[in-house]
């Protein structure tokens, strides 16, 4: 039987497409003392999604040492995570924010040395991640103990983790995740006791930006912290977590004036265009005219009467009127020959 999968120290990216996991899969963890489990790891590699594909089944993907898991990849979110999994650890990875996830399943968050967690089997770890936004997150009820460490150095952890890699300036709750952590004691810094919160350094959410998407700036932890702990809680939301979490300030939404103006510009540009259709054929009215005239004129000038020395160099033979005329001219010519 498989038992144990190995992808350390390579530069994988994606599985391939025909990679099948064993159908009743439970732990994607390298037990070095027993190997009862299929197992596996994906420890320094190129991975930029969660592996797809893990059967609904499996709950843990980490171990006890802080080399084995999914840590030190590029992984950016936790798509194709199953629903399931109570034991992960994203350790140095591009998470930057947590959205909507549903930690409904884990009573135990925290950020400490590894060495500790073999007792505490319920276990999510984003240390050393640019993250900076937490919202709309699914808690259990049953939460117990929350470590938000970060910004600086904890006698918790080793002298390596100075993990100011987490800069947390965004969290967006409802008011029923705002209780389940509010309620909280504050931990007594007892390693057998792990019971409460532990923030290493203060958090301010943006109070304008909370308020453009309808929220309320609350303190978490209040006159109990040594640090601020600022949240926008959203009390229109009902229970841990919305279907449509806003986390930014919202782009500028279309309403009904913009769809105004859009039609008049549309009815603009169409009385435009008709207007200057009109003005061409105006014109071309206006420039046929003037060529007509020009042309009348032509045929008037070639079709008009002779003039009256032409009537007088022909006979039209009519004998009227034109010939009393003629006969007008003859006498008078014949008057100024007797005169000379």
């Amino acid at each position: 039987m498989l038992q144990l999968v190995e992808f350390n120290n390579c530069s994988l990216a994606v599985l391939p497409v025909d990679f099948e996991w064993p159908a009743a899969l439970q732990t994607v963890l390298p037990d070095q003392t027993k190997l009862m489990e299929v197992t596996s790891t994906f420890i320094r590699n190129s991975l930029q999604t969660i592996p797809k594909g893990l059967p609904s089944t499996l709950k843990k993907m980490s171990a006890a040492e802080p080399t084995y898991g999914v840590q030190a990849n590029a992984i950016s979110d936790l798509n194709y995570l199953p629903p399931n999994v109570e034991f992960i650890n994203f350790q140095r990875n591009r998470i930057k924010q947590l959205v909507g996830n549903d930690f409904s399943k884990i009573t135990f968050m925290y950020a400490r040395p590894q060495r500790h967690a073999c007792a505490m089997p319920q276990l999510r770890r984003f240390l050393q991640n640019p993250l900076t936004t937490l919202a709309h997150i699914t808690f259990s009820p049953e939460l117990s103990f929350l470590s938000v460490l970060f910004g600086g150095t904890s006698s918790l952890l080793p002298p390596f983790s100075d993990i100011d890699h987490c800069p947390i300036t965004n969290i967006t709750l409802s008011m029923t995740a705002f209780k389940i952590l509010d309620a909280l004691p504050r931990w007594k810094r007892d390693n057998d006791d792990l019971v409460g919160f532990s923030a290493s350094q203060a958090i301010s959410t943006d109070p304008v930006a909370c308020a453009a998407i309808g929220g309320q700036i609350h303190t978490l932890w209040a006159g109990v912290s040594n640090n601020s702990v600022t949240a926008c809680i959203l009390s229109a939301l009902e229970g841990n977590s919305t279907t449509a979490p806003v986390t930014t300030l919202p782009p500028p939404v279309a309403t009904s004036d913009s769809s105004s103006t859009c039609f008049l510009d549309t009815g603009l540009i169409i009385g435009l265009s008709i207007a200057g259709v009109i003005v061409l054929a105006a014109i071309l009215v206006c420039l046929y005219r003037k060529r007509r005239s020009f042309t009348d004129a032509g045929v008037y000038r070639e079709n008009q009467s002779p003039r009256p020395s032409a009537l007088f160099a022909r006979d039209c033979g009519t004998g009227g009127k034109n010939s009393e005329q003629y006969a007008d001219v003859d006498d008078t010519a014949k008057l100024e020959i007797d005169r000379l």
